[in-house]
């Protein structure tokens, strides 16, 4: 199963080198990505990148217009 978040405003902690744990000083700085998508399978996520390079088909689309997303965000 493919889900697509896409047309997602803010995209936060995307990055391809966020450590695995943050905290402290390092929460004072938060990587964004605008106009943006991730592509989840199988519940793990599988790609994420700008509107440009977004994949055209998953079993499930979820429009993300207007919207921030955090998905790998734990407090």
């Amino acid at each position: 199963m493919t889900t697509l978040i896409k047309n997602i405003k803010t995209l936060v902690q995307a990055t391809n080198n966020t450590p695995s744990i943050a905290r402290g000083k390092a929460m004072q700085e938060l990587s964004l990505l605008h106009d943006a998508y991730v592509l989840i399978e199988n519940d793990q996520i599988a790609d994420y990148g700008i509107m440009d390079l977004c994949p055209e088909r998953a079993d499930q689309i979820i429009d993300a217009s207007g919207r921030m997303v955090l998905p790998t965000w734990c407090d």
